[in-house]
């Protein structure tokens, strides 16, 4: 009996040292317990991605605007200058009964804005274009000199218009008086030297020859020239009305 106890002493041990589990088994069981981190570059890859796509799907659910249509300015209505306007203008060129040719350029400016109401329609500086209708020097005794000019074209902004316009037409005052004062001098001169020289028949022929003396000083006298000098202010009216767009 005391050596069977003896056996199932040693026998015990041995099995309860087979049941219980070593350190290093313990170990390797929380290590294969605790779970695996995934890699730091993993995550921030993921993590980026996720975002991207959340960006992605809220712009695809956001609605668009349209892009609104550009606004076209209002066209300025067109404005009609009427028959009679007045245009007051400055000469930019010079023209002279002597000198000019019919076809001859003048080129003048407005002087004065031109107004429908307070609403400016043509501003003063505005080119207006124009030719010599007429230039004829002064004649000898009855011959006057005469020039005149006329505009045929407007520029407004950029844009010519046709337009008619009323003449600058100027003749030469009459030298009548002056003419017959000169004739009759020449003849009482004549006459006085005529009656000095040989009687009463000598004074009726210095009177002639003193007359026709007054008409050769008529004859080799031109009266005065007519001259439209640049930078001399001048006013028109429109003959026809016109359309400014």
């Amino acid at each position: 009996m005391k050596h069977l106890v003896l056996l199932a002493v040693p026998f015990s041990l041995a099995l309860a040292g087979c049941q219980m589990p070593s350190k290093d088994s313990l170990g390797s069981g929380k290590d294969e317990a605790k779970p695996t981190a995934a890699p730091a570059s993993q995550t921030s890859a993921g993590s980026t991605s996720e975002t991207a796509d959340k960006a992605g799907r809220a712009a695809e659910a956001k609605p668009t605007r349209p892009t609104p249509a550009p606004t076209a300015r209002p066209l300025a209505p067109a404005v009609r200058l009427a028959e009679g306007t007045a245009l007051s203008l400055v000469l930019e060129t010079t023209a002279a009964s002597d000198k000019s040719q019919p076809g001859n350029e003048v080129v003048a400016k407005l002087a004065a804005d031109v107004k429908d109401g307070e609403r400016v329609v043509v501003p003063a500086g505005a080119e207006l274009r124009g030719e010599v209708l007429a230039a004829e020097g002064s004649g000898r005794v009855k011959g006057r000199a005469r020039l005149a000019v006329a505009f045929m074209k407007l520029v407004v902004n950029g844009k010519t218009y046709d337009i008619q316009t009323s003449p600058i037409d100027v003749t030469a005052a009459a030298q009548k008086g002056r003419d017959a004062k000169i004739i009759g001098g020449g003849a009482a001169a004549g006459a006085l030297i005529g009656a000095i020289a040989g009687g009463g028949k000598g004074a009726a022929k210095g009177a002639a020859i003193g007359g026709a003396a007054g008409g050769g000083t008529v004859l080799a006298t031109k009266g005065k020239e007519v001259v439209f000098a640049a930078g001399s202010k001048h006013t028109v009216t429109l003959k026809a009305s016109v359309t400014l767009d």
